[in-house]
């Protein structure tokens, strides 16, 4: 199982490493909605020791602080399936811990891009406009 340092030659190796910010790495992941738009999304990793154990922080940038109130980032971290929102300075960010210890690295790698990708999710939720409800046309009878 893997060490920082495993993870680390590995991620250089073979990711697309957008920075080395000294405290960890920047990956850029990038993916296609639906729509064919292309979407892409920077993930924050480095390293930590918890309970004697190799762990890492992976956080996903989501937006500026000013997208939603502390109490609905609180809403939504309640409708979250990974993660969790985090404040920083001046922006939300998706965070979450792993402990490495008996994880293989493509666990580690996978989870990071599903991470990224909730991100991308959220951050369009946060964005975007919601379409106005279409309406409907009732046609039918009462029946007795």
């Amino acid at each position: 199982m893997p060490n920082w340092d495993q993870l680390e030659a590995y991620v250089r190796a073979n990711l697309k490493l957008l920075r080395d910010d000294g405290r960890g790495l920047w990956l850029g992941w990038q993916s296609r909605s639906d729509d064919g738009q292309l979407d892409r999304q920077a993930v924050h990793i480095s390293s930590m020791t918890a309970y004697r154990e190799p762990w890492i922080v992976l956080v996903a940038e989501v937006g500026p602080d000013s997208l939603l109130s502390q109490r609905e980032a609180l809403q939504l971290n309640a409708e979250l399936t990974i993660g969790a929102l985090a404040l920083y300075e001046g922006h939300y960010g998706l965070r979450c811990s792993l402990n490495i210890k008996n994880l293989p690295i493509d666990d580690i790698i996978l989870f990071s891009e599903r991470l990224a990708l909730a991100a991308v999710e959220i951050r369009k939720r946060l964005t975007q406009p919601i379409p106005p409800a279409k309406s409907a046309t009732l046609q039918g009878y009462w029946s007795k």
